[in-house]
């Protein structure tokens, strides 16, 4: 027979752990796949960019045509160069007025455009829908709500699986699954406050006061 831990707001305790659970889980997963693909930025842009990735091994290194042929393309301001590993494209990218910067990526031996992608390849999309802007402005603010809930998720845990005086619990299968999400959360609650904590010098509100 399983005793109920005795301590005044138990329930109301138990009530927001649940709905802090409803209300970042969804949050927290995107931001975890997401956060993820980072890791594979070269694997993913090889995967979506490459024909305009791959070329010919280069004789010799030349910026100054790389950076001429990228101005004449595009009309544009050449703001970076990147002189390419062998079998790789150099790559310019490009400013121009009153429109995004681009990536273009050139021939190393010829000079000859091969195609242009966004200055920053696949990671442009994923970045945009890690912060949320790809759903609207507004929408960057849920990033930074589910942080601060992911707090109150973590705190609130770790309340109700605190060991207490005459706490008791019965053998089975309810019991078991609640000991594996205890110890569980209590390892992922250390990284999940401080993934949260570390995220808002970048989010919408927080952001723009540190």
């Amino acid at each position: 027979m399983s005793a109920r831990p005795d301590f005044r707001g138990y329930g109301a305790v138990w009530r927001l752990h649940f709905v802090a659970g409803l209300l970042v889980l969804p949050i927290l997963m995107l931001m975890a796949a997401t956060g993820g693909a980072y890791l594979f930025k070269d694997e993913i842009d090889s995967a979506i960019y490459g024909d305009v990735l791959r070329a010919p091994p280069a004789d010799g290194v030349q910026p100054s045509r790389w950076l001429a042929a990228a101005e004449a393309a595009s009309g544009g301001e050449v703001t970076r160069i990147t002189v390419p590993a062998d079998g790789r494209s150099a790559e310019a990218v490009v400013r121009r007025q009153d429109v995004d910067p681009i990536r273009l990526h050139l021939d190393p031996t010829s000079a000859a455009i091969l195609g242009q992608t966004p200055p920053d390849g696949s990671m442009s999309w994923v970045r945009d829908l890690h912060s949320l802007t790809l759903l609207g402005p507004q929408a960057n603010l849920l990033p930074e709500l589910a942080a601060g809930w992911a707090i109150v998720l973590v705190a609130s845990g770790a309340i109700l699986w605190w060991p207490r005086r005459g706490q008791r619990l019965a053998a089975g299968s309810r019991s078991l699954w609640r000991r594996i999400h205890g110890w569980t959360g209590t390892f992922a609650g250390v990284v999940i406050v401080f993934l949260a904590l570390t995220g808002m010098p970048w989010s919408a509100v927080w952001g723009q006061q540190a």
